[in-house]
């Protein structure tokens, strides 16, 4: 996700959310587990004021891109997803337009 998103992968230690670093104080968490609006009041409570943050989840609940303006939320897109091999510790995932494309369309028209 940070190769498709632009950002850099330099997980904090601190932060279990702060997985990629992209301009500024630009931020990346990717999750694979059903986001809730819980969850990203949690987070938005940690958010420094100058920072932002994408969060890509595989799913999210309704609402949940409505909890703070400095939070951005993209699904992961399926052609990642189907790729993946979950519980290994390496393994090549060969990025393609077809991702790209997919979060583009996640940003204009993906209401969930």
């Amino acid at each position: 996700m940070c190769k498709l998103t632009g950002y850099v992968f330099t997980p904090s230690s601190k932060d279990y959310w702060k997985q990629g670093k992209g301009q500024g104080t630009d931020h990346l968490y990717v999750t694979t587990q059903m986001l809730s609006v819980a969850m990203v009041q949690q987070i938005a409570r940690h958010l420094g004021r100058n920072e932002t943050l994408l969060i890509c989840p595989k799913k999210y609940e309704p609402g949940s891109e409505k909890v703070d303006a400095r939070i951005t939320i993209n699904k992961i897109p399926q052609s990642i997803l189907k790729a993946c091999q979950f519980g290994k510790k390496e393994y090549l995932l060969p990025i393609k337009e077809r991702a790209i494309e997919e979060i583009e369309d996640d940003e204009v028209s993906d209401d969930e």
